[in-house]
């Protein structure tokens, strides 16, 4: 299997792991369903960002899902699909410029700090 192949797979397999659609996986990355079923039958591969950001959202070890070293779930984690309120904020994130978010990550940071 190549390995394009392999990493498909393992998206397949963490996606299905939590009972996410497609579609579902797709909306959150600001792409078409039509990516993501392409990079799980191998034909296309994803970028390191997106390999990233399909990590995060599924709660998955980055690790396993780049090269398939170590486990799918790190042993802190939990395997559980984010809320629909961290999904709405993640594709707000998304549709803003990379400044835009280096601005919302500085507030939020700063908030944070404010809190303590």
């Amino acid at each position: 299997m190549s390995e394009q192949a392999e990493i498909g797979k393992r998206i397949k397999d963490a996606r299905q792991a939590l009972n996410v659609k497609q579609k579902w996986l797709s909306a959150n990355l600001g792409i078409t369903a039509t990516a993501v079923s392409k990079w799980e039958s191998g034909e296309q591969f994803p970028t390191l960002d997106k390999l990233s950001k399909i990590a995060l959202l599924l709660n998955i070890n980055f690790e396993w899902l780049a090269t398939g070293r170590g486990e799918m779930v790190a042993p802190a984690q939990s395997v559980a699909p984010p809320t629909d309120e961290l999904s709405a904020m993640i594709r707000a994130m998304n549709s803003l410029s990379a400044e835009q978010r280096n601005v919302v990550l500085k507030f939020i940071h700063d908030w944070t700090q404010t809190l303590k």
